[in-house]
């Protein structure tokens, strides 16, 4: 008897994936049929909501909590070095960690 509901129950995965499978194609479709002026546009939209975010240096300080700032700072103090917040703002900006370039 264990066969039958092994044999649903793969078979309602299978019927599923199928629908997921469609609908991202569909999607991607749909996608692939706008013209390229409105891609280019919005691509330059969300380039432009993401500099806005990267260039506030209040969103990029929202993302950390005031234990990870002093979590950073401490343990640049154990290095010898005092770290700012416009040093942490500069590693978020960029990318990079503030801590590792005082090190090396």
């Amino acid at each position: 008897m264990a066969a039958p509901i092994n044999s649903n129950i793969a078979s309602t995965i299978a019927n599923s994936l199928n629908s997921l499978n469609l609908h991202i194609a569909a999607r991607s479709f749909q996608q692939a049929q706008k013209p390229v002026e409105e891609i280019e546009k919005e691509i330059q939209l969300q380039l432009k909501e993401d500099k806005a975010i990267i260039d506030n240096p209040k969103s990029l300080m929202a993302g950390l909590t005031p234990e990870h700032i002093k979590e950073m700072k401490e343990v640049s103090q154990k290095i010898g070095e005092d770290l700012t917040d416009e040093d942490i703002q500069y590693a978020l900006r960029y990318g990079r960690s503030v801590i590792a370039d005082y090190s090396v």
